[in-house]
């Protein structure tokens, strides 16, 4: 075990006080962090500056895990500024949705339509975008209704989006079988009267 004053250009904290152990690869150890090193960019664990310290991991230069501690539980996926999100991509994300894990249950029969009907859309860029990429599509928090907006405050839930376009898909679909049902009767009196015109032409 032996000291060192090293410095990484990480944006993470930079400590003193630093502790490097020669293991397999490198551990770094300070009061409040330490680094792994495993043969590529360094892997940190230290606490965020905010109010309320979160735990954060970084990986490589790029990409921080950040797990909050405050009254909302959630893992972030942040730049190393801790500026924004990064995006995520997976083969699949399955969401938890099992009964026995939900109370207060009760059914939702509200006007899903009406509800998407009033979403304003915009393109945009991210202030962490180069302002030549695309835009992206997309909708605001702030104008979202309150049924798919996140309760942490930082944006909408997939899930509770998709659950309403399949709301809305049933409404759609309930008022399509009314149209059917109603040109079904239609296309039965269209039939009625055309039989009752050719008896009256056989009388006249």
């Amino acid at each position: 075990m032996k000291s060192s004053t090293k410095v990484s250009s990480s944006s993470a904290p930079q400590p003193t006080n630093k502790i490097e152990i020669n293991i397999i690869n490198r551990l770094l150890l300070y009061p409040n962090q330490f680094w792994l090193y495993a043969g590529g960019p360094a892997i940190q664990f230290y606490a965020s500056s905010d109010s309320t310290p979160h735990t954060m991991i970084q990986l490589g230069s790029r990409i921080t895990l950040k797990a909050l501690n405050g009254s909302i539980h959630q893992l972030q996926i942040r730049n190393t500024a801790d500026s924004d999100y990064l995006p995520v991509v997976a083969s699949e994300f399955v969401t938890s949705s099992r009964k026995e894990m939900k109370k207060n249950i009760e059914s939702y029969t509200g006007d899903a339509l009406k509800e998407i009907r009033n979403i304003p859309f915009y393109l945009f860029h991210r202030l962490t975008d180069d302002d030549r990429e695309l835009k992206r599509l997309g909708i605001m928090y702030e104008e979202s209704p309150s049924l798919i907006v996140d309760p942490s405050g930082n944006g909408v839930s997939d899930y509770a989006m998709n659950v309403l376009n399949m709301r809305a898909i049933q409404q759609l679909d309930l008022k399509d079988q009314e149209f059917e049902s109603e040109l079904e009767k239609l296309k039965t009196r269209v039939l009625e009267l055309e039989q009752q015109l050719a008896e009256y032409k056989n009388t006249a």
